[in-house]
């Protein structure tokens, strides 16, 4: 279990939850509570914006760490430099707001604090994964970054 959680993370099982609750709470938002729309005009403005810098964060992340796992480094540089786990960053703090800000569900909101919940308990086991493949290099590195919020003081 551990050698997948290497390769794989914990991405795949926070989106085993956490994308079916967000299609359940779009459709019933959008059949039962339509007036719960928020603003259209800014707003959903606001919303794209951070999706788009979502996916940013993600695709430059994502090339980093397939780089990196094909000559099997411990990547610390680029946004690995300011958070461990930038793709969890750019997917619980931009995509998922953003898409709450664009289509203006309100019973989103909590999709993302839950998805922040998950990360916060999963991470324990892809992290002890990382500890046994890279050692003490990973146990510094756990200690001079952050695991989601980026520290901007490198």
């Amino acid at each position: 279990m551990r050698k997948i959680l290497v390769y794989l993370g914990i991405g795949h099982i926070i989106a085993l939850i956490t994308v079916p609750l967000t299609f359940l709470l779009g459709i019933i938002n959008f059949y039962y509570f339509r007036n719960w729309i928020l603003p259209r005009m800014i707003i959903p403005l606001i919303g794209v914006i951070l999706v788009i810098i979502g996916i940013l964060i993600i695709i430059l992340s994502a090339h980093q760490l397939i780089n990196g796992f094909k000559h099997g480094k411990l990547i610390k540089n680029g946004l690995y430099a300011y958070t461990r786990n930038p793709l969890y960053f750019g997917v619980i703090f931009f995509i998922m707001p953003g898409i709450v800000l664009t289509f203006g569900f309100l019973l989103l909101i909590p999709v993302p604090f839950l998805t922040y919940v998950l990360f916060k308990v999963l991470i324990k086991e892809e992290e002890r994964s990382l500890e046994e493949k890279f050692g003490n290099e990973y146990i510094e590195y756990k200690k001079r970054v952050n695991s989601l919020i980026p520290k901007l003081k490198r």
